[in-house]
């Protein structure tokens, strides 16, 4: 939502896109303590201001992945630091 509302997308636009994603399958899951602790240990072990500029969201992605789910980024930083954690990747 974030990007394309600051790429010039109005609200519903971006809603309606982000919509399109979940209705194909995409699942959407909430954000507690069993995903926050655990994206704090996996930023500690692989952030790097420069070498791997991981954001907390992207900490979140990979704490939120269950096991045999694949993560699907266009992120290089994310794909090192899934395939460090044990998490399948589709490279975009």
């Amino acid at each position: 939502m974030d990007v394309l509302l600051r790429r010039g997308h109005s609200t519903p636009a971006a809603r309606l896109g982000l919509r399109t994603v979940v209705d194909a399958g995409v699942e959407l899951r909430a954000v507690d303590e069993a995903v926050g602790w655990p994206a704090g240990e996996v930023r500690s072990r692989h952030y790097h201001r420069t070498r791997s500029p991981l954001s907390l969201a992207d900490c979140v992605a990979l704490a939120s992945c269950r096991p045999g789910e694949t993560l699907a980024t266009g992120d290089d930083s994310l794909l090192r630091a899934a395939t460090a954690e044990g998490i399948e990747t589709a490279p975009l």
